[in-house]
């Protein structure tokens, strides 16, 4: 696990990709809210997006993978069940290193949205 220099802080380089992540929603989108690091229902997400809709707001959970091998579907599966105890609207996956195969068939037959996000060298972010 690498490390990377933060601020004046030594953060771990999981905690670093999830915070991009959650900027880059927060810059996608000025009306929501988008929170990092959040407990719901007892569980923990790495990203909370709540766009308020009128009288309604909509809530979206986003899980954050930054490890060395890909993605299965019980990953998948297991970020499904999660996300609808918590009473979601929209669940999506974010990794790093790609996914497996079956990820994307399980993806779509629960409505999640899956991509992969990769830090170039320069730490500029392609999506």
């Amino acid at each position: 696990m690498q490390l990377v220099r933060y601020d004046e802080q030594t953060i771990k380089e999981d905690t670093y990709f999830e915070m991009i992540v959650a900027a880059m929603n927060r810059d996608a989108m000025p009306g929501a809210d988008v929170q990092w690091n959040v407990k719901l229902e007892g569980r923990q997400f790495d990203v909370v997006i709540s766009i308020p809709n009128g009288p309604y707001s909509l809530m979206l959970v986003v899980e954050v993978k930054n490890h060395a091998r890909r993605v299965e579907a019980a990953n998948i599966e297991a970020f499904v069940t999660k996300g609808r105890d918590a009473k979601a609207n929209k669940l999506v996956f974010v990794r790093a290193n790609g996914f497996q195969s079956g990820c994307v068939d399980v993806g779509a037959r629960h409505g999640v949205d899956l991509f992969e996000l990769k830090l170039a060298p320069s730490d500029e972010v392609t999506f």
